[in-house]
């Protein structure tokens, strides 16, 4: 399900390699998703409707045909745009990470795209290998241990009988986020028709089976594009996750 236009959507295309949605509606935006998530990766604020957009066979662009604005190419290495009174990510890399993870479900919508974005923006101005750094080892930190108890006991209580303590069990791992994650995934399998509910309830509250952080790092990295990016990427498209697909589809995009 795709979140966030405010008026009916006059056109939809894939991008040649079908890991991109591309949207324009009569609220006069065209929106960038990631195809699997549902996640806003870009949106643009055009003067007219939108009539036809379509996706460049490398990849690199969206075509769009208004009646104002006639034919434009938009380019997808390029920052998403934001509203620019927007401000509350703050100058810290703990703030830019929480912000960066900000579910697309959140309400209002629109709201956490923002905070997305401002969040993507505030650490493209660091210095490229300070911030490809942090990524990596943000990406790399491991629960700790009492999350990890934590997590388990949760799960074993959502199949409890007693309301109140799956409530909270619940409410547990909606506040652990994407630590909780792959236990959740997991869940889904469960023998238990409960458990397999609020599982699949909790991770459309934390923003699906899918991590957007690693999504949106992947894309942070490609309008990095150092060397060292580059080798975090390849890193990532390596592992044996969801989101390595996407990384895998930026490596054949990757700026010449």
């Amino acid at each position: 399900m795709l979140l966030g236009h405010s008026a009916d959507i006059t056109c939809v295309a894939f991008s040649a390699d079908s890991r991109y949605v591309f949207t324009a509606a009569r609220d006069r935006t065209l929106r960038q998703w990631e195809a699997d998530s549902g996640l806003e990766l870009r949106r643009w604020t055009l003067q007219s409707v939108a009539t036809g957009v379509a996706g460049t066979p490398d990849g690199g662009h969206v075509l769009s045909v208004s009646p104002r604005e006639g034919v434009v190419l938009w380019k997808l290495d390029a920052a998403p745009l934001y509203p620019a009174q927007h401000v509350g990510v703050g100058a810290s890399w703990e703030g830019q990470w929480k912000a960066l993870g900000k579910a697309p479900d959140a309400n209002p919508v629109n709201a956490s795209y923002d905070i997305r974005s401002a969040a993507i923006s505030a650490i493209l101005k660091r210095d490229p290998a300070e911030a490809v750094e942090e990524l990596e080892r943000r990406l790399n930190e491991a629960p700790r241990f009492e999350d990890l108890a934590a997590i388990n006991k949760a799960i074993v209580e959502l199949d409890d009988d007693n309301y109140s303590i799956r409530l909270e069990a619940s409410e547990t791992l909606q506040q652990l986020g994407d630590a909780a994650r792959p236990a959740l995934i997991a869940a889904l399998e469960s023998s238990s028709l409960q458990v397999r509910v609020e599982a699949a309830r909790v991770l459309k509250a934390i923003g699906g089976t899918s991590d957007i952080r690693i999504i949106l790092v992947c894309e942070l990295l490609q309008m990095i594009a150092t060397p060292e990016a580059k080798a975090l990427l390849a890193t990532i498209a390596g592992k044996p996750i969801p989101e390595a697909t996407h990384a895998r589809a930026m490596q054949k995009r990757w700026p010449k």
